[in-house]
């Protein structure tokens, strides 16, 4: 079983280098502006206080067309409060909500990835008379310990040589270097997709200033909460004098070689975490060296797919798919959202489909069950969030969270798989003494000029109510798109702000809706 400190490990919110810094925050420009919410007249539709609205995103320099929500009971679906809630938006993550709910519905609560290791000859003697393949099944939290296990698996079967080779099978999934192309290529949020990935997809990369060489050196290593090891199959050179942009780590491998080019501008010794872009060769070199820990000889893994005939050595299974995917709704994980709704969508279709259309055609799905939603602007791109050109209304999220009400998903409801907000604490500590506290639950979505929360919250007056709010500066992050350096980790100036702008405005309504009701 998976412990949450396991994937929390391995875990930042796509799109975002860190926490946004709270610039213009302070909690009495937030509580001035309650006040002016909380104790006006709750309306039969917010849209129709403009004033009200107006003065809200007035205060945090943000303007009324950039602001979307939609508030409504989940149990009928009624609608008591919208804005912009046809308009689309930048989901960022709040994509990972459509995409469980889904792939819940689609593979079943209970659903289990397996990873196994086939054998195409006969066992005698301590030799196999064939190929070993490493199978993949597309496990988002597959790690080292896991592949441990397998090799051990494969010791215990008294396997010590093999005729043939190790193979690595991912053909399950469609495979893809990084999951969207406008990223920063050493963020760790945006690494390489296979059905074949280890420790999410990254390696921790450590460096120092070496004399002897003149330079800076850099080792890597797996890391997973049970075991490291060193992986030194992926090699740092030094960037060339003439073209270092100082920007740490570039990307410099092709063919499923994972090469880095290494800034000699860095001078403090560091850590850092770089996404891995091959994967399935990685997951497999990782294996074959836990192979030969185990006194298991085999050479360097090649690419295969495993005959029909092939007998399974060796299993392993993740936890089910309810606990997966409150994880990743928790911690929001790119990476294994991705897996999740690329098996869901083998599941409807048969085929390994690529992530615009393996995401558009959840989106299908949705659009068969709700047809009395509007689904043709609905586009998320991928199934984490990670794309700035991914747009979702409010009311279609709204539609998604209203379906899933009633479900019960391995014995818990969707609302019990969304985690509190980070400030549900501080808006109880104003509550009168005695009074029942607010349960506020819901899935956050960041990127650069682009927010969302989207969730259920329980209000003074005992109901509980969906809502959905989205605040994108679509202007901003196109023109961001159009001159970003990839190379480059560093926020946009500005960018921090805008976000803890937009958080607020985000808090400010939420708490409102749960006071007002």
């Amino acid at each position: 079983m998976v412990m949450p400190g396991r994937l929390r490990h391995a875990i930042r919110p796509s799109g975002r280098p860190g926490h946004a810094g709270r610039q213009m925050t302070g909690s009495a420009r937030l509580w001035t502006v309650l006040a002016i919410l909380l104790f006006a007249p709750p309306p039969a539709a917010f849209a129709q206080a403009a004033t009200t609205l107006d003065t809200l995103v007035a205060t945090y320099a943000l303007a009324p067309q950039d602001v979307g929500f939609l508030v409504f009971d989940p149990e009928t679906g009624s609608v008591l409060e919208e804005h912009n809630a046809d308009q689309g938006f930048i989901p960022a993550s709040v994509t990972k909500v459509p995409t469980m709910v889904a792939a819940m519905n689609i593979l079943g609560a209970d659903y289990r990835f397996e990873t196994t290791v086939q054998a195409s000859g006969p066992v005698a003697g301590g030799h196999l008379g064939g190929d070993l393949f490493l199978v993949g099944g597309g496990n988002p939290f597959l790690d080292t310990g896991d592949l441990a296990g397998l090799a051990r698996e494969v010791r215990a079967r008294g396997i010590a040589t093999i005729d043939g080779a190790l193979h690595y099978d991912a053909s399950l999934l469609a495979s893809v270097e990084e999951i969207n192309a406008g990223q920063p290529i050493p963020a760790d949020y945006n690494p390489g997709v296979s059905a074949l990935s280890v420790n999410f997809n990254r390696i921790l990369v450590s460096w120092q200033r070496d004399r002897s060489v003149g330079g800076v050196v850099a080792l890597a290593k797996a890391v997973s909460d049970s075991m490291e090891m060193p992986v030194d199959w992926v090699s740092f050179d030094p960037a060339p004098a003439e073209t270092d942009p100082g920007a740490g780590f570039v990307y410099a491998g092709m063919g499923g070689v994972e090469r880095w080019l290494v800034s000699q501008r860095l001078s403090e010794p560091g850590t850092l975490w770089l996404p891995v872009r091959a994967p399935d060769l990685h997951t497999a070199t990782v294996f074959a060296r836990l192979l030969e820990q185990q006194g298991v000889t085999v050479g360097p893994p090649t690419a295969g797919v495993r005959p029909a005939a092939a007998v399974a050595l060796a299993l392993n299974t993740s936890p089910p798919l309810v606990e997966i995917a409150e994880q990743v709704l928790h911690y929001s994980n790119n990476l294994s959202a991705e897996l999740v709704g690329l098996a869901a969508s083998r599941q409807l279709t048969g085929t390994a489909m690529s992530l615009p259309a393996s995401s558009q055609a959840l989106g299908q799905w949705y659009a068969a069950r709700i047809p009395s939603i509007a689904w043709g602007s609905f586009r998320t791109e991928n199934h984490s969030g990670l794309s700035t050109s991914a747009r979702v209304t409010p009311r279609q999220l709204g539609a998604v969270l209203h379906f899933a009400w009633p479900q019960v998903y391995g014995g818990q409801r969707l609302f019990d798989l969304l985690q509190p907000v980070a400030w549900q604490d501080a808006i109880n500590q104003e509550r009168p003494a005695g009074s029942p506290p607010l349960q506020i639950r819901a899935k956050t979505g960041t990127v650069y000029y682009g927010s969302g929360l989207a969730g259920y919250l329980t209000t003074v007056g005992g109901r509980t109510l969906g809502f959905v709010v989205f605040v994108s500066d679509i202007a901003q992050r196109t023109a961001l798109d159009a001159v970003m350096d990839r190379r480059f980790l560093a926020p946009p100036e500005g960018g921090r702000g805008w976000l803890s702008r937009a958080r607020e405005v985000e808090r400010a309504l939420v708490t409102r809706w749960a006071t007002a009701y």
